[in-house]
């Protein structure tokens, strides 16, 4: 530590001094790999809210006849009157943001929802950020005219309420078994039938998003859910005898996996039209593929011979619903995820546990973990009967008073 400390100096420096050749030779190495790194982040081709903010500041440009943005070489006053003009740019960009819409229009409406003022923001800093890559330098000043400018469209833009949605449980699952397929007269089932009760078996018990399972009317083996992604194990692995099913899932966002499939595994329950691993079963037995098309045919397969399309699965989560007597405007795809994520909190689940099954690296999964009646009486029970005695009533009984260290 001692031997950085004395590479460090608060003192101004003279950056263009190196300490030697060989030194200015491996910086400037390691700084061309780093500026390649971050180079390809914003590559042509990009996806998601960087490409967005990108295609966004284009559409801008060319509204605007000056330059954009400007070096910051030259004198010291040069180089003010360059972070001034760049921070200019950038207001502008986030005025000709306030007038846009978004590009994904709700239902019911003709065009997108006004942008709101947390995503200029985010669109602004994208840009930035991709500039300053390739300019070597800040695009903008200290910025805050731009965090005024952004408070004050925070401030103007009322935030739009999220939906509500209700979990749709294990307990739903067996309540509606009266819904589930049944054999015809002869002993079969309905192929189509049977992959849209397993779809939404397998969605609640991975707490997979639907698009994670379905997709657009022509499969990709390479980003859909094939029979392949399927691995079963009917005796169990090693000492543990249960069966069990490996889903290999990818992961829908990329923070969840970057791209990479995950395993989720689906156990043997009770048997019921809730227990995935015997629907899944069940679903090999009345739509089987062979081992040579499982490869290029989706895990889960409408009358149509296709999979199943997001808004398909939406649909059919809702017509549960009603089956089951609850309010369906009030469920969709995501209320198998959430419902997932409430079973396993219910029934123990640790916190390793639920942002394993959820794939989430964040704290969210407590949002999707809701409160049960079972928990919270439980609880209430252990506080009822709970025997114990505080230290801080204790250490003052036996004359202790500086006991502020162990809070």
């Amino acid at each position: 530590m001692r031997r950085l400390l004395r590479r460090c100096s608060i003192a101004n420096v003279d950056l263009n001094q190196g300490s030697s050749d060989d030194t200015d030779e491996e910086e400037e190495r390691l700084l061309g790999i780093a500026d390649q790194q971050l180079t390809q982040a914003f590559a042509d081709g990009s996806w998601g809210p960087i490409a967005t903010a990108l295609d966004q500041f284009e559409s801008f440009a060319r509204t605007v006849n000056r330059i954009l943005f400007l070096g910051l070489n030259g004198t010291h006053e040069q180089s003010h009157r360059a972070l001034r003009h760049n921070e200019t740019t950038l207001r502008m960009f986030l005025a000709f943001l306030s007038e846009l819409t978004s590009r994904k229009p709700r239902p019911g409406l003709l065009e997108g929802p006004a942008l709101q003022g947390p995503t200029m923001e985010q669109y602004v800093t994208h840009v930035r950020t991709a500039f300053s890559i390739h300019t070597g330098g800040r695009v903008d000043g200290s910025g805050l005219l731009i965090a005024k400018q952004v408070k004050g469209l925070k401030r103007s833009h009322t935030h739009r309420v999220k939906k509500v949605r209700l979990p749709f449980l294990s307990t739903h699952f067996r309540a509606t078994s009266h819904a589930a397929p049944s054999p015809d007269g002869a002993g079969a089932y309905s192929v189509a039938d049977v992959n849209k009760w397993a779809l939404l078996c397998v969605m609640h018990a991975t707490l997979a998003r639907s698009g994670e399972m379905g997709g657009p009317e022509k499969f990709s083996a390479d980003g859909g859910l094939s029979r392949a992604h399927i691995i079963y194990f009917p005796e169990g692995s090693g000492d543990d005898k249960t069966p069990f099913a490996v889903v290999m899932l990818r992961p829908l966002k990329s923070g969840a996996g970057c791209f990479d499939r995950v395993p989720v595994v689906v156990a043997e329950g009770d048997g019921s039209w809730a227990d995935a691993y015997t629907v899944l079963c069940l679903l090999e037995k009345v739509d089987p593929v062979s081992g040579g098309a499982r490869a290029t045919t989706p895990a889960f397969r409408t009358g149509h011979r296709r999979q199943f399309l997001t808004r398909e699965i939406t649909t059919a989560v809702r017509t549960l619903c009603v089956a089951a007597g609850l309010d369906p405007d009030m469920y969709s795809s995501h209320s198998l995820r959430i419902g997932g994520a409430t079973d396993l909190a219910q029934s123990g689940g640790t916190e390793v546990e639920c942002r394993l099954a959820g794939r989430w690296h964040s704290d969210v999964w407590q949002i999707y973990a809701r409160p049960c009646l079972a928990m919270q009486v439980a609880s209430s029970v252990r506080l009822c009967l709970a025997e114990s005695v505080d230290i801080e009533s204790m250490l003052r009984s036996a004359g202790v008073t500086n006991f502020n260290a162990i809070r």
